[in-house]
């Protein structure tokens, strides 16, 4: 349990400093959260993962150097690198981020045990009441999302996993 919520409060990290360093990219993404994705945005976004988690990879660099960012060459940087516009692969990732946590949680907290790569979730012991007040915050979180990207997230979840955000977030499979 501590190594995963080592890895996602570092990956929320990451990503809180990816977001503050593309300033106006960030600023879009949240514009954009009313559309929500398509099938084929979902297979733009899973071709684009191993050059983001490399633009990443760079930024972490730079950042352990403590070198400058200079926040239109990271913008300019990234957008060379995917197929996507960064604003809608930033919205993308953020959502399936939320639907992949929030579903294994649910499954975990309701006693079942998630199917495939993503079948070891760490459940924290919790008292009953905590248990029921969690469930419930998640089923409200789902609720708000479009179903349509819930439905496309979890009948392609194995293949989110081995795209690089499976090792990213921690859990199932590594990199191709």
């Amino acid at each position: 349990m501590r190594q995963f919520l080592k890895r996602a409060c570092a990956a929320g990290i990451v990503s809180f400093l990816i977001l503050l360093a593309a300033g106006g990219v960030a600023f879009a993404a949240k514009t954009e959260t009313a559309t929500p994705f398509t099938a084929q945005e979902l297979d733009q976004f899973l071709l684009d993962v191993p050059q983001f988690l490399k633009w990443q990879a760079g930024l972490n660099e730079s950042l352990a150097k403590n070198q400058k960012l200079n926040k239109e060459q990271l913008e300019g940087d990234l957008r060379s690198r995917l197929r996507l516009a960064p604003e809608r692969f930033l919205y993308i990732l953020g959502r399936v981020h939320e639907v992949i946590g929030l579903t294994l949680y649910q499954a975990a907290y309701s006693g079942k045990k998630p199917a495939g790569a993503a079948a070891d979730i760490p459940v924290a012991d919790l008292s009953k009441d905590e248990r029921e007040a969690l469930k419930k915050e998640i089923q409200e979180k789902l609720k708000a999302i479009p179903p349509a990207e819930i439905q496309l997230i979890e009948s392609r979840l194995n293949e989110i996993l081995k795209s690089g955000l499976g090792q990213y977030l921690g859990i199932g499979s590594k990199m191709k």
